[in-house]
């Protein structure tokens, strides 16, 4: 991913799957196209950071250390094929 999104979502009602679906719709309407892959905060997912990635709404949700538990990180990460032959 080389740019993104950084969403804050404080309210207290509603999963993981909720925060996720209120990022993404604004970022649709942000930016034109869905995003595929998402950071979380770590206690926000019951898994390891080198475990693969969780799907939730088509979304890849991994999690990072680096963000608070109210903050979601989104964008689209291109593949890895298409990264290295712009590079």
């Amino acid at each position: 991913m080389r740019t993104g999104m950084l969403w804050l979502d404080s309210e207290p009602a509603g999963g993981l799957e909720l925060k996720i679906s209120r990022a993404v719709k604004y970022y649709q309407q942000r930016f034109g196209r869905l995003p595929n892959l998402c950071f979380v905060h770590p206690s926000l997912l019951e898994q390891a950071n080198d475990d693969p990635p969780i799907d939730i709404l088509g979304i890849d949700v991994l999690p990072s250390q680096r963000l608070e538990p109210e903050q979601l990180w989104l964008g689209y990460r291109e593949e890895e094929k298409a990264i290295r032959a712009a590079a």
